[in-house]
């Protein structure tokens, strides 16, 4: 055991990371463009099969997702600024859809529809680029947190895992295609990345961090109860034991702040 010890505490050291050594790291290293070339090609291979062979039409809940992406974009683009009530659906009577569900994503969507140059009645290739969109900015988005902790090699490898990680990739995507919860994966690095900058105490990070969470609120609520504990207790252990009154401060307002938006 004591031999053990002596060769697995100082590899826990090497790899231990404190907030003023992310710090130098993210100096010494820029962001490198080629890497997020790599995430984006990555994204894009592993959105082939719903490109060529249209695998979203597995699940029931696609429908649904084409009709909303649709009637949103429709009245996003006639000049309804946030839709809520779908005036076109169920046969002209409208539907409530968007008076409870999260429409952040399907902005993204409406956004993508001028890119498009080939009949798109349906909506598919609006929603189907709307989730590589969201796919490829999740590797990004990871990307950013990861070069705070690691190196930008070993950044780039992090974010490719995630974006391929079987729940995400597999489950939230292919098998379930819930399109909220599968943008939820794009803000929670950001949550993350900056409580870090809280842990810095950069003044920034409480409107970085405020709207993030409005935004990961604005997508999928039920993600958001789920992890926003996650950022709590990172900044909790990553803060020492006096600055932690004042981080938890910052915290407070950002999640005030972000109510609020």
């Amino acid at each position: 055991p004591s031999s053990i010890r002596l060769q697995v505490f100082p590899f826990i050291r090497r790899i231990a990371i404190s907030p003023e050594r992310a710090m130098l790291i993210k100096q010494s290293k820029p962001i490198n463009p080629l890497h997020l070339l790599a995430i984006a090609g990555v994204a894009l291979l592993a959105m082939i099969p719903a490109f060529v062979h249209g695998v979203f039409d597995a699940h029931d809940l696609v429908p649904c997702h084409l009709l909303w992406s649709r009637e949103f974009s429709n009245q996003f683009w006639s000049g309804d600024w946030y839709p809520r009530w779908l005036l076109e659906m169920n046969m002209g009577l409208g539907c409530p859809t968007f008076f409870f569900y999260a429409p952040i994503p399907y902005y993204f969507t409406s956004l993508l529809r001028p890119l498009i140059f080939v009949p798109d009645p349906t909506g598919w290739y609006e929603l189907s680029l709307g989730a590589y969109l969201g796919l490829a900015a999740s590797g990004i988005t990871a990307y950013l947190w990861f070069r705070d902790l690691i190196s930008s090699k070993a950044a780039l490898i992090g974010a490719l895992l995630y974006i391929l990680a079987p729940y995400h990739l597999a489950i939230d995507l292919y098998a379930r295609f819930t399109y909220g919860e599968f943008w939820s994966f794009v803000w929670f690095p950001l949550l993350m990345y900056f409580s870090q900058k809280l842990i810095e105490r950069r003044k920034a990070a409480i409107v970085g961090f405020a709207i993030v969470e409005a935004l990961m609120i604005m997508t999928h609520l039920p993600s958001f109860l789920v992890l926003f504990p996650v950022p709590v207790l990172y900044i909790l252990w990553n803060t020492k034991r006096k600055a932690r009154i004042q981080a938890m401060t910052q915290l407070g307002g950002s999640v005030l702040l972000s109510l609020g938006l």
